[in-house]
């Protein structure tokens, strides 16, 4: 028994995926103990207006288990109830729940690599995905933030791999739990709405090997991904029922009127050759006016509003949404919340490194990617990564000011495409310079 455990023990100190997990939690909890003694524990959850309403909507829920703070209707019940869950054995400590989500993102790291070796079949690119995943600096940086980004991204990506296993081995058990892990990805961020539609289309990209005429086979592996986008969809439109008879508004979260309403401002702004500043003004003034209150006029205003726009001038809208969502998906990251010591630390690795999200860098090496798993004919994995990476692209479109933030989940995809590209490139440089001795011994032997 004691030789079986040093055995056990032995293989997972050799693992690469260890010291992928040890890597990322020795950088996150680096960086959380650096945030907490500049900012100190009181203000942890006071950095930004999401941080407060984040904390003050999960303190809502641990103490009376009500979910009608402000926090709730914004962002959806999700996240809120994951901190309070969180933080209940630990009486909301700030410390102990971010420790918690810096636990989390080190274990999505892992995750990263396994999904990426499953989909393209080669573990160097899975450990190369999983040790960019630990040493990215956003991802640093948002899990000691009490943001979503790093809950939701861990959701979403257990939810694709459980759907790929589970079509894989013909599993349905797997599929609805993946659909249940998507619902809730979807009530701690609405941006996934879309995310069970897109399912179903990652599903019949995994079909591409099986001729139609064997119907049968194919809708039976076809079910799995159907069953999963049920599941998510049950999930996510109770709460849209619950929205709408509580507050006569049917969405998941208020956040995703407010964004559209954010494009209606810039919209006005640019077709009306008016500052920013002036149509938040008239938009705002609107909003107050509306018989049904403020928090309907978000939803109503921002719906009707964004229709208009996209009936009266669709191509004018449609460049106005490609150019911000390429905007934000080449956007920085913002150091505004960071501690002073590693704002200049983070920019200068920031530039070297090409963090995904930070410029063009990110963009180019995932391109890249794509098209070396279009030469190499891995059409599967080439699908559904690029499938992905333009899911987020798009919803980035909808967002204003949002840097990198928006963007940021892409890192499920991107990061597999830039693993591709990154190992194909050392391989080329490797052949390269065998090549170039070969030559230059064959050469000094002639002489």
């Amino acid at each position: 028994m004691i030789f079986r455990g040093r055995q056990i023990l032995t293989h997972l100190i050799r693992s690469p995926y260890t010291w992928i997990l040890v890597i990322a939690l020795f950088l996150r909890l680096l960086f959380l103990n650096s945030l907490v003694h500049s900012a100190g524990t009181e203000r942890l959850f006071q950095l930004s207006t999401d941080m407060r309403n984040y904390f003050g909507a999960a303190e809502r829920i641990y103490r009376d288990f009500l979910f009608d703070h402000d926090g709730v209707l914004i962002f959806g019940p999700g996240y809120p109830t994951i901190i309070a869950i969180l933080g209940a054995p630990f009486k909301m400590s700030a410390v102990a729940i971010l420790t918690c989500q810096v636990l989390l993102s080190s274990v999505f790291t892992v995750l990263m690599a396994a999904l990426t070796m499953t989909l393209t079949g080669r573990k160097s690119v899975g450990l190369v995905a999983g040790g960019l995943s630990a040493a990215s600096l956003l991802a640093i940086l948002y899990a000691s933030f009490l943001w979503s980004e790093t809950v939701f991204m861990l959701l979403v990506a257990t939810s694709l791999f459980l759907l790929i296993e589970g079509m894989r081995c013909q599993r349905r058990w797997l599929c609805a739990l993946s659909g249940a892990l998507l619902g809730v990805a979807i009530l701690t961020r609405s941006m996934a709405q879309g995310l069970p539609f897109m399912f179903v289309v990652i599903g019949i990209v995994y079909l591409w090997p099986i001729p139609l005429r064997q119907w049968r086979q194919v809708t039976h592996r076809l079910s799995g991904p159907l069953i999963a986008g049920a599941v998510a969809l049950s999930i996510s439109n109770a709460w849209v029922v619950r929205n709408y008879l509580v507050y006569d508004i049917p969405q998941v979260a208020l956040a995703s009127p407010m964004g559209l309403g954010k494009v209606n401002r810039l919209a006005m702004s640019s077709f009306e050759d008016i500052p920013y500043a002036t149509a938040d003004s008239l938009f705002v003034e609107k909003m107050r006016a509306h018989p049904d209150g403020f928090r309907k006029a978000i939803y109503t205003v921002g719906v009707s509003e964004f229709r208009r726009y996209v009936t009266e001038r669709p191509w004018s809208m449609a460049l106005l949404l490609a150019r911000n969502g390429f905007k934000n998906m080449t956007a920085e990251s913002t150091t505004s919340h960071m501690p002073t010591r590693f704002k200049g630390i983070y920019k200068y690795f920031a530039r070297i490194l090409g963090v995904p999200g930070i410029k063009y860098r990110g963009l180019v090496l995932a391109c890249l990617g794509a098209l070396i798993l279009l030469i190499q004919r891995h059409y599967r994995a080439l699908m559904i990564l690029v499938l992905l990476y333009l899911y987020f692209g798009a919803i980035g479109a909808f967002a204003i000011d949002q840097g990198s933030r928006i963007f940021f989940p892409a890192q499920i995809a991107s990061l597999g495409l830039m693993s591709v590209a990154l190992v194909q490139v050392g391989a080329w440089a490797r052949t390269g310079g065998r090549h170039i001795v070969c030559w230059l011994a064959k050469k000094r032997l002639r002489e």
